[in-house]
């Protein structure tokens, strides 16, 4: 029978307490498109998007520049906040270029799921600061 088997220590989550979650935009498939001039008119600018009270932990506000982080890495982005993301998960659309301060695959570590062996893109973990300037 399957079991749930924790994939980071209790450590691990105090220090990144956030769900990061990458789900597609409607208007690219993954990266391809975000070169085009009509898909960048029609499209909101990149940004994390986070809830009101994680924002407010942190300090955050709606349009701050914010650093994203993990053990793997770190983006600049810019902060959204929303009230349709639940307490403890932020969301970065997938596709986003580094040259917009996307790039959510520097976050997510390439490993396996248990079962399947598809991969774990949304069992990762990450912490959100104000960006110093």
């Amino acid at each position: 029978l399957p079991e749930y088997v924790p994939v980071d220590s209790d450590a691990y989550l105090l220090k990144y307490p956030l769900v990061l979650l990458t789900p597609n935009l409607g208007n690219r498939i993954h990266s391809q498109f975000g070169n085009l001039e009509v898909i960048r008119e029609n499209s909101e600018k990149p940004a994390l998007l986070l809830s009101p009270t994680d924002a407010g932990k942190r300090n955050i506000s709606n349009g701050s520049r914010i650093r994203l982080y993990n053990d793997l890495g770190e983006i600049i982005t810019t902060a959204r906040i929303s009230e349709r993301i639940p307490e403890g998960t932020v969301v970065l659309h997938n596709g986003i270029w580094l040259s917009e301060g996307g790039g959510g695959n520097i976050l997510i570590n390439g490993r396996m799921t248990d079962m399947g062996y598809g991969a774990a893109f949304h069992d990762n973990r990450v912490e959100a600061e104000v960006a110093e300037l």
